[in-house]
């Protein structure tokens, strides 16, 4: 069954004597019960992250070959290692910002460089497979998929870094909070 949650947003109006403000309210979601999980709990893991993308890649790849096989001279067999790339980069962007919320950043890591590899190698067979060209023959995408590959790996550092600096802030935060009762 599926269960579909909706929030509303309220603005409220509150009259002072300086004038009226208002606020942007978030009135309780409606048709969700407070112990099921939410979308980012539910997309946490990499796998299932993984399996979305290369969906999506499998079904832009097969518009573009009957783009293709309808005669368009626009596509050329190198849109196909356009789209893997753009799928890999479109991992690499959710990915790393679904890791902020991860619970064992280790683990997360792991599974996520694990996926983004086989990624990569799907992606590249895939592109072989619709285009019948190389990595090579395609041009510089052998170059791409390295600065992809490495752009990803920043971006998971640079994640790691900001949950890193809000967690510190959050306990000097509650020593101060301590310090103040």
């Amino acid at each position: 069954m599926l269960n579909i949650g909706l929030s509303f947003f309220v603005i409220l109006q509150q009259n002072d004597i300086v004038g009226s403000k208002y606020y942007l309210c978030i009135i309780n979601q409606i048709g969700m019960n407070n112990n099921q999980s939410t979308f980012i709990e539910k997309t946490q893991n990499p796998v299932y992250q993984v399996i979305v993308v290369a969906i999506g890649l499998l079904v832009m790849m097969l518009l573009a070959k009957i783009i293709i096989m309808g005669g368009s001279t626009v596509l050329t067999n190198r849109v196909f290692w356009i789209i893997a790339g753009t799928a890999i980069l479109f991992y690499s962007l959710f990915n790393s910002i679904i890791s902020l919320s991860a619970a064992d950043m280790n683990t997360y890591w792991t599974r996520s460089t694990l996926c983004y590899a086989a990624l990569m190698i799907s992606s590249g067979f895939m592109a072989y497979v619709f285009s019948s060209m190389t990595m090579s023959e395609a041009g510089t995408f052998k170059w791409i998929f390295m600065v992809l590959t490495f752009g990803y790996l920043l971006f998971l550092s640079m994640m790691r870094f900001m949950r890193k600096i809000v967690h510190i802030a959050q306990q000097e935060d509650n020593k101060w909070m301590g310090r103040m009762k």
